[in-house]
């Protein structure tokens, strides 16, 4: 799928596919994960299709995220967010393990018609990469879960020493009220505490019918 996104009548990079799905007349729904590589101002994105290619036409529905500048009411910063030694274990347990315990919320925030609670990161004890790289989690809960289409983004994320700390979205789980959403960093040996910059926005869904065509198979010659 190639795609070309404008704002204010010009070309934009900052908004990409992050999840498509394609159905056909008799029902089935196949979902992929897209991957997009740019060529100059247009979007080039493959995924798994996964339907009948001899069907007359596929319905596809593409959810487009915005990745990067987004507006002042979209976006929450944080600083000093404390770093406490855990095990990964307690890491992918923290929805269960803390609805015993309501007491160590650092910041909370309403946020784009959210509640929304930050936790201590933590410093897996029980895990390392070599090299000295540590590797660690941090917690976001929201109230109530965010809907189809709306998507919580890691802007910015850097340590004490104001170096950009790699992160990336472990999943969520919920209780039926709120879901509290995990992110697992990387490489946070030394530091102490960190600043973090999230935003909350919504997803913009395109929705097209396409004719599959295929391929001609590669030859070689002799």
């Amino acid at each position: 799928m190639t795609y070309h996104v404008e704002r204010n009548s010009k070309p934009v990079h900052n908004w990409q596919p992050v999840s498509i799905e394609t159905s056909d007349a008799t029902g089935n729904h196949v979902g992929g994960g897209p991957n997009t590589q740019w060529n100059g101002d247009e979007g080039v994105t493959t995924y798994q299709w996964g339907l009948w290619s001899d069907e007359p036409a596929w319905k596809v529905r593409a959810e487009f995220s915005q990745q990067s500048d987004f507006s002042d009411d979209e976006q929450w910063t944080v600083q000093n967010i404390p770093l406490q030694p855990g095990r990964q274990q307690d890491f992918w347990n923290f929805g269960y393990n803390n609805r015993r315990n309501t007491n160590s919320v650092i910041a909370e925030k309403d946020l784009n018609g959210f509640h929304l609670k930050i936790y201590p990161a933590t410093q897996f004890t029980d895990q390392s990469y070599g090299n000295g790289q540590m590797g660690g989690g941090l917690h976001i809960q929201a109230t109530p879960s965010l809907p189809a289409g709306m998507r919580m983004t890691v802007v910015k994320l850097t340590d004490d020493q104001g170096q950009d700390v790699q992160n990336y979205n472990s999943g969520s789980s919920g209780n039926g009220t709120s879901s509290t959403y995990g992110f697992q960093l990387q490489n946070i040996a030394g530091a102490t505490n960190f600043n973090l910059t999230i935003a909350l926005h919504k997803s913009r869904f395109v929705e097209f019918t396409a004719k599959p065509t295929k391929e001609a198979p590669a030859t070689s010659s002799k």
